[in-house]
């Protein structure tokens, strides 16, 4: 991964591959992805140590990381489909 002005070069990074090689990540998408990451460590953690409370929290970790990764997918598909419709008036 190349960091620069706030983006990272990626690959297939989804939970359900949705994401296409040479994507460009921004830094929120970045941080949901490790926030996630880190709920399933937590789960993992609570799972392995009979520790219901840590793997709840993880589980609201990685739930919480799901909602925004799904409402950056709908910002995109708003700004994809504006500016279609504002290149489709241009022509």
């Amino acid at each position: 991964m190349t960091s620069y002005l706030g983006t990272v070069d990626t690959f297939d990074l989804s939970h359900d591959g949705s994401r296409k090689a040479g994507h460009t990540m921004s830094m929120d998408e970045l941080k949901n992805k490790a926030e996630g990451v880190a709920g399933q460590a937590k789960e993992a953690a609570g799972e392995a140590t009979d520790n219901d409370s840590l793997k709840n929290e993880g589980r609201a970790d990685q739930t919480k990381s799901d909602i925004k990764e799904k409402a950056n997918e709908l910002k995109d598909k708003a700004s994809d489909a504006f500016n279609k419709i504002v290149g489709d008036a241009k022509n």
